[in-house]
């Protein structure tokens, strides 16, 4: 193995679908300009992240997703599937998603504004949609749709822009009824070449397209005009390039952390803070600690001072990366002076909260109702306040916690009110203990 491979991480269609053929031109044209081993990775279609990490054989593998935003799909889903590859690659870092390169969006901006030229729109009579997709699984997939929506509103003074979304509110069929001007430029922000792109968006209009955008389409006097997806932007490989660019001509800071949903979160803030900060590229390198690997016992029965920092700690005293991230309560109680805290993040909600089925609170759950705790602290307060209700070992993500309690496997349980927050699962909380 040598040297540095990239891995394009697109969701995929399908193998036989454009946007997946789409995908494979687009790595071909990266590793043209770069000189590099890039091979593309699907969610739908072969090969998948994992393997076309693990068959790229190089020491280091720079994972650039190709979406639009640090959301469910690239903050969640792709790490997880990703993670049977790491034991035969030395070194796997995340890029952020290529969507959100400044370059691209100031190219999307030109390109609305050159077909708004094109087409002989008036702003002032126009409407832009910048449909997203968004999820309302994770509140940050939809803020770069929002953020271009207002970025676009300041380029076409005058016409009114708004950012809409398939999969969360505002649903782009819900702000359809609400256009009254003569034209209707519709950006589909979305990277994906699918059915999505290609289909969804017009169909939740009650439109049907046909032929290469940009595309017009009449209905009851009304223009609608569809910019293509970003797959088929030109800007494109440039930013991929880009993107890997700056890894290989400024050394990217390395930052360690666990891979959950919520340890990923606070990593990402802690990327953007740095990047903005230093302009230099930060790269996430994911560790499993020794807290992670068993999930039967209590948080109080692990063995070892420090069982959710202990391999991350590792990594940064031998010099594999440069920074980690914890949450504070991870942390040994006797500090290493090796190894000091030098920024702490914006402290968020101090409560711990109760989730459970059927909305029910500690005081109207059934007796021998069965509540997950992680740890003996918690375990105490349950039976002081309800010692007729079963405790029990709860470990595990917070997402996959709650999850838990929504299958059924338990009545509910106690977490920390800001990891459940972060996660935006904050509708799933039935009571706040203060």
């Amino acid at each position: 193995m040598s040297g540095l491979g990239v891995m394009l991480a697109a969701h995929g269609c399908g193998d036989d679908s454009n946007a997946n053929r789409r995908v494979r031109a687009i790595a071909d044209a990266v590793a043209r300009r770069t000189g590099l081993p890039v091979a593309p990775g699907f969610n739908l279609g072969a090969p998948a992240w994992r393997e076309a990490i693990g068959d790229l054989g190089t020491e280091r593998v720079l994972v650039v997703p190709l979406m639009i935003a640090d959301g469910y799909f690239a903050g969640t889903v792709l790490p997880e599937r990703c993670a049977g590859a790491y034991s035969r690659s030395a070194s796997v870092g995340f890029a952020p998603p290529i969507g959100g390169r400044a370059e691209l969006v100031d190219a999307l901006i030109e390109r609305v504004a050159r077909t708004a030229t094109e087409f002989g729109v008036d702003p002032q009579r126009t409407t832009v949609l910048v449909v997203g997709h968004g999820t309302r699984r994770n509140p940050t997939s939809g803020a770069p749709t929002t953020a271009l929506a207002e970025a676009i509103a300041g380029r076409l003074a005058g016409a009114r822009v708004r950012g809409v979304f398939l999969d969360q509110d505002p649903l782009l069929e819900d702000a359809s009824g609400e256009i009254t001007t003569r034209d209707v430029i519709v950006v589909s922000h979305l990277l994906g070449g699918g059915d999505h792109a290609e289909k969804d968006v017009a169909a939740r209009l009650g439109l049907r397209v046909e032929g290469p955008p940009p595309r017009a389409v009449y209905r009851d006097g009304r223009r609608f005009i569809f910019e293509p997806p970003l797959l088929d932007h030109p800007g494109l490989v440039d930013a991929i390039v880009a993107s890997i660019d700056e890894r290989r001509t400024s050394p990217p800071i390395r930052v360690g952390t666990r891979r959950s949903a919520l340890a990923l979160w606070q990593a990402r803030r802690v990327r953007q803070a740095i990047e903005g900060a230093t302009g230099r590229p930060v790269e996430l390198v994911e560790f499993d600690a020794s807290g992670d690997l068993d999930l039967s016992a209590p948080v109080d029965a692990l063995p070892g001072e420090a069982p959710f920092t202990d391999a991350i700690s590792a990594a940064l005293d031998a010099g594999d990366i440069d920074l980690a991230t914890h949450s504070l309560k991870d942390l040994p109680l006797e500090p290493d002076p090796r190894l000091p805290v030098v920024g702490v993040l914006e402290r968020g909600a101090v409560e711990e909260v109760l989730i459970a089925r059927e909305g029910r609170t500690l005081e109207t759950l059934p007796s021998g109702a069965r509540i997950g705790a992680s740890c003996a602290r918690r375990t105490a307060q349950l039976a002081r306040l309800r010692p007729d209700l079963e405790s029990a070992v709860i470990r595990g993500p917070v997402d996959k916690r709650v999850a838990m309690v929504l299958d059924g496997t338990y009545d509910g349980a106690i977490l920390a009110a800001a990891g459940v927050e972060r996660l935006g699962l904050g509708t799933r909380i039935t009571q706040r203990f203060g």
